[in-house]
């Protein structure tokens, strides 16, 4: 059985794009019907896909080392975004200072015991 694999991907950022690769699969590049600049562009393979490797496409951005943000509306309400993060283990949560300028911290045994809680100034 054969299979069909059609890979087609829209890059499109802040700043201008200095080039496009790929160390895996000859591609082809093209302006997007809609582009006023060399902020967008697409990806094609130039050559049927193989299913032998990953597609690997590396972007290289012309301003590499200026910081972006890009912000897109989400569908959630900045209440159900809070209650969403809550949930969450994966990211550092902002801890207040008390009136005292003081935290306790804890420190756990590498035997796996309960820790100490100690105080530290800041």
């Amino acid at each position: 059985m054969e299979y069909d694999f059609n890979f087609q991907l829209e890059i499109r950022g802040p700043c201008l794009l200095a080039g496009v690769e790929s160390p895996t699969h000859e591609i082809r590049a093209d302006a997007a019907p809609s582009a006023h600049s060399a902020k967008s562009i697409i990806i094609t393979l130039a050559n049927k896909h193989t299913f032998d490797r990953p597609v690997e496409i590396l972007i290289h951005p012309s301003e590499p080392h200026m910081p972006h943000i890009l912000m897109e509306k989400g569908d959630m309400t900045q209440g159900e975004f809070d209650q969403h993060l809550k949930g969450r283990m994966d990211f550092i949560r902002r801890t207040k200072k008390g009136s005292s300028a003081q935290r306790k911290v804890s420190t756990g045994s590498r035997a796996g015991g309960a820790g100490n809680l100690v105080s530290q100034k800041q």
